[in-house]
């Protein structure tokens, strides 16, 4: 090969390896870039990101203050309220869980009443009594269903908050011991004395316990 060839050669090679190179270069430039401009975004939302957080979060305490504030406010006028509220408050709720534990006892004995009643109207418990006692006098039957029609329409007014609620505890109490003696006055035996007093203690004990509460409770103070 001349020598001029081979230099041509040599040169051409040179400028090849040289372009092949800038390329290179370029290509490397290029990707630098492309990563910086990666970078330069993703910081661009990661500042973004910060700042709304940071809005978000003044946001929220804000709101948490706010929030406090009312809740403190609510409590204060609550408090206010219970202290002004508390001595007829607890008033209200004695005479509450009264008339609660009255209403029961008077349940109790409206059922003790309504057994009785059904006991005494079974038949063979009336033949029984009929012939436990042949020797009492219809004038003294029909003194006690008097008086027993006359303890019922009491107790019925008093419930129904009638007048007569205004009863002392003396005159029910003089009552009970008239209708006492009339019931010992209408025996005429020993034997038939004793299991008469067992019925009327059987069926007057309710009654007696109902007018006592009645008569004792707030509502029989009132004029």
């Amino acid at each position: 090969m001349p020598p001029m060839q081979e230099m041509r050669e040599r040169e051409r090679a040179a400028r090849k390896r040289e372009e092949e190179e800038k390329e290179r270069r370029r290509l490397l430039a290029e990707r630098d870039l492309r990563r910086l401009d990666e970078k330069r975004q993703l910081l661009e939302e990661e500042l973004g990101r910060r700042d709304t957080e940071k809005r978000l979060r003044a946001r929220v305490a804000e709101r948490m203050a706010e929030r406090a504030a009312a809740l403190k406010r609510e409590a204060m006028r609550r408090r206010d309220e219970r202290m002004q509220s508390k001595s007829s408050s607890s008033d209200e709720e004695d005479e509450e869980e009264q008339d609660e534990e009255e209403e029961e006892a008077i349940a109790d004995l409206t059922r003790e009443h309504k057994a009785v009643e059904k006991s005494n109207h079974q038949p063979g418990r009336t033949a029984r009594s009929q012939s436990r006692s042949p020797s009492r006098s219809p004038d003294a039957d029909q003194r006690r269903v008097q008086m027993v029609d006359e303890d019922d329409d009491k107790s019925k007014r008093q419930l129904a908050g009638s007048p007569s609620l205004s009863t002392s505890s003396s005159a029910s109490e003089e009552s009970d011991e008239a209708s006492d003696e009339a019931s010992e006055n209408s025996l005429s035996s020993d034997d038939s004395l004793e299991r008469q007093l067992e019925e009327e203690d059987t069926y007057e004990q309710p009654q007696k316990r109902l007018r006592s509460i009645i008569v004792c409770s707030p509502m029989s103070s009132s004029p």
